[in-house]
């Protein structure tokens, strides 16, 4: 199977594309015009698209089938004749993904270790489990590690770690960079602490905590904690229930479709966009921008230059920053008249304005 991303509207290079159709191009090499790409894999194509774009909308995915001669470098593949199939739910999107990594390799017993080399030298490290109540560690690079006991322990230190979970209970620590971690066991805790790592999780009541730079963390579990407080530059996508996010990165975007979203935010230059109903948003970080797509949600944002949007019925609050004290707060219902839909406003000399671009 193979996988292309787009923006949303399903476009790709300025290029319109539509479910069930048939393109062809010209051809050319690899990276250039006359040929269209996709992935392998579907975690990948976040290597050439964000999960989280920068107006807050989620990318889009779609299953392909190319009809001409492949071309492949590094992760990315390309053909000048392809079919695009059904676009796919976030949901799939996290599930699939998740998949990938914990259907990595298939064992050929229920617990083994495969030491080797690649051509540069660097250890390469493969563990699979079926097992309950073991531990997996790992301190070697490109380290696999596949696990479906339940109440295990993985634990790995190597860059470029593939870790994926089926099994409950279990506990994941990744401190290595660009590590993938793909769990669908429910009541997991799951720990990052490298840069650009990918987490994608549709377990319940999981807890899920991030460290590292530009981490993209993907969620379709109900009753999950997701704590974000690395560095810059992250994304964050959630569609699952009762879900708690509390962030403290800077430069992150967040999209939830979840209902009964709780979202505490201290980050600076955050966007939050929230599709679900009955959310409850409180950021203190500065340059925050909050867009509420769903109805009966309560937002709070008291840092300097913060913006909220909402529908008909929500409640919002906002504070007027100046020399570094809090001033004015006010809160007010979204009522259709006073305050409109869908416009951001901030606080100014104590009253609601509406943001000029």
């Amino acid at each position: 199977m193979y996988y292309k991303a787009f923006e949303k509207g399903m476009i790709c290079m300025e290029k319109q594309y539509q479910e069930n159709a048939v393109y062809e191009e010209m051809g050319g090499r690899i990276c250039d015009e006359g040929m269209m790409h996709f992935c392998e894999r579907l975690f990948d194509t976040l290597d050439y698209y964000p999960l989280v774009d920068g107006d807050g909308d989620l990318s889009e995915f779609a299953e392909v089938e190319p009809l001409g001669d492949v071309v492949k470098e590094d992760n990315k593949c390309a053909t000048k004749k392809i079919r695009i199939g059904q676009k796919l739910s976030f949901y799939e999107f996290v599930r699939i993904s998740a998949n990938d990594l914990i259907l990595m390799e298939k064992p050929k017993k229920s617990f083994w270790f495969y030491p080797a080399t690649d051509d540069n030298g660097k250890k390469e490290v493969r563990i699979h489990n079926s097992e309950k109540k073991r531990n997996l560690n790992s301190s070697g690079n490109k380290a696999k590690i596949s696990s479906s006991g339940y109440c295990c322990f993985i634990n790995s230190s190597g860059e470029g770690a593939k870790i994926g979970n089926s099994g409950s209970d279990t506990q994941i620590c990744s401190v290595g960079a660009c590590a993938e971690i793909g769990n669908s066991g429910n009541c997991a805790q799951i720990s990052s602490l490298g840069d650009d790592a990918k987490i994608s999780n549709y377990g319940d009541g999981v807890e899920i905590s991030s460290f590292g730079e530009g981490t993209l963390i993907c969620n379709s579990g109900d009753r999950v904690r997701i704590l974000s407080s690395g560095d810059d530059n992250r994304e964050i996508g959630n569609i699952g229930a009762d879900v708690k996010i509390s962030n403290s990165a800077n430069v992150v975007r967040i999209c939830n479709y979840g209902e009964s979203a709780q979202i505490d935010n201290s980050g600076d230059s955050v966007l939050i966009r929230n599709f679900g109903d009955e959310a409850r948003i409180v950021s203190t970080g500065d340059c925050v921008k909050i867009k509420m797509e769903g109805h009966g949600n309560v937002v709070v944002a008291i840092g300097y230059d913060s913006a909220i949007s909402g529908k008909v019925g929500d409640f919002i609050t906002l504070a007027e920053d100046g020399d570094f004290a809090v001033g004015d707060v006010k809160s007010a219902r979204i009522d259709g008249e006073k305050l409109k839909e869908d416009v951001f406003y901030t606080l100014s000399n104590g009253e609601f304005v509406e943001c000029i671009d």
